[in-house]
């Protein structure tokens, strides 16, 4: 049996996040559907993670075992052909069979998209966030610092998440800004259930003046969830690489 490590690219918009759903389709559901038709067996595929229903992926990782002859390149060029457009296979390797797409992960950088315009932009809302200027970039930057390193994020976590431990390490978080756009970049080790959703609407909000110019001090102070932002769309967020 060979255990294979899958890179796929997918457009979150249509499914209900990353993960098989009772209700609504996870990404993962129709990749296993499409694996499990190919091959003519049943095949279950282990992410590295959940994405947020309509959340993005350009580096999801996943690993599945099955025992065939055929050659990489030909199962992506095939399944590709059966999977929906907005779902598709980017690369396919064989790895050791102890490797876990999810526990062997050190780290995953996500982005999450914005633009500043008094108007939509229909170019750019299928995977940014528009946020209505003015907005104050510089006291973003500063207070986005605050957030670099081992903290208890329990402030930035989905409010009713069972998750107990919120403990987190984010490496960097980088706010890049070009014509209008912005691009919120985050490496860390994990990620809460909406956490950088949370983070990037409460850098927003303070960007705004719409909150406390210390209300991250108090949220990791505190844990307390009502000093932050709104939580941002999720169309904005897109999970860009995994790494081991």
């Amino acid at each position: 049996m060979k255990r294979y490590k899958m890179t796929v690219e997918y457009l979150g918009t249509n499914y209900s996040g990353w993960q098989s759903q009772a209700k609504g389709v996870g990404v993962q559901q129709i990749i296993e559907a499409t694996l499990s038709e190919f091959f003519k067996t049943d095949i279950k595929i282990h992410g590295s993670g959940r994405t947020d229903k309509g959340a993005h992926a350009k580096g999801q990782v996943a690993h599945f075992d099955i025992d065939t002859k055929i050659k990489e390149y030909n199962i992506i060029r095939a399944v590709n052909l059966i999977l929906p457009s907005d779902i598709q296979i980017q690369n396919l390797e064989i790895v050791d069979n102890n490797f876990h797409s999810q526990y062997d992960a050190k780290s995953k950088v996500y982005e999450y998209k914005a633009y500043i315009s008094k108007y939509e932009r229909p170019t750019l809302e299928v995977d940014h966030a528009r946020i209505i200027p003015p907005i104050d970039m510089n006291l973003i930057r500063e207070k986005a610092k605050l957030l670099v390193g081992t903290h208890d994020f329990k402030a930035f976590c989905a409010v009713g998440s069972a998750i107990k431990d919120t403990t987190r390490t984010i490496y960097s978080i980088d706010v890049l800004e070009h014509d209008g756009e912005i691009i919120f970049r985050f490496e860390g080790n994990g990620f809460l259930y909406n956490m950088i959703r949370i983070i990037v609407g409460t850098l927003v909000f303070l960007g705004k003046g719409a909150i406390a110019k210390d209300s991250i001090e108090k949220m990791l102070e505190t844990g307390d969830r009502d000093y932050g932002g709104k939580t941002y769309a999720a169309k904005g967020l897109t999970l860009k690489e995994v790494k081991y």
